[in-house]
């Protein structure tokens, strides 16, 4: 019975196709979305997105954080996609395809730095790349094109995301073991 001793370019080459094959995917994934939505973002439009696309609007001109000069529904938008569509109406406010088609990028990678700080604060970090990857490609219609292509649940899953990794993180500096984990 002969032991093999795997040398260090062995280790590294393991370790290069562990995190490259998903890396490529969820970049692949992000420059399809990109492409999809900078294409075709315009025809997929409704009242929900063209509402959260005119309180950023109003809020740029107004400089305020929350107005009391719009409401949608029954609801004071205070977390949601406004705060990117603002930053995208900054960059292009003469064009709002892209600065919709920037915001929902830009909420796509807070989304998965989440992802992935979650999952390292975890100790999962090969697999949350493979999350992250995942979370990028439409697995279902109703998710692509109401979290992926509209960005309408996009708050709320990065924040739920960066609620847990704060958790974990505290956990960790505090020298507690969570019961539940």
């Amino acid at each position: 019975m002969t032991t093999k001793i795997s040398t260090s370019k062995e280790i590294d080459n393991k370790t290069f196709w562990k995190y490259s094959i998903p890396s490529i995917f969820l970049a692949i994934g992000l420059i399809f979305d990109s492409i999809y939505i900078a294409l075709y973002g315009d025809f997929l439009l409704d009242s929900d997105m063209s509402a959260e696309m005119i309180l950023a609007d109003i809020l740029n001109k107004s400089g305020e954080i929350i107005t009391s000069d719009w409401l949608y529904s029954t609801e004071i938008r205070v977390f949601e996609t406004q705060w990117f569509y603002r930053l995208g109406l900054l960059m292009f406010p003469d064009n709002w395809h892209i600065a919709r088609t920037v915001a929902t990028i830009l909420m796509l990678i807070v989304l998965v730095i989440g992802i992935l700080l979650l999952g390292k604060a975890c100790g999962w970090k090969q697999y949350s790349i493979w999350v992250a990857a995942f979370t990028l490609w439409p697995v279902g219609a109703w998710y692509c094109n109401q979290t992926i292509l509209g960005g309408q649940y996009l708050p709320y899953a990065t924040f739920s995301i960066w609620t847990l990794f704060v958790f974990m993180e505290y956990l960790k500096s505090t020298n507690k073991k969570s019961k539940i984990i």
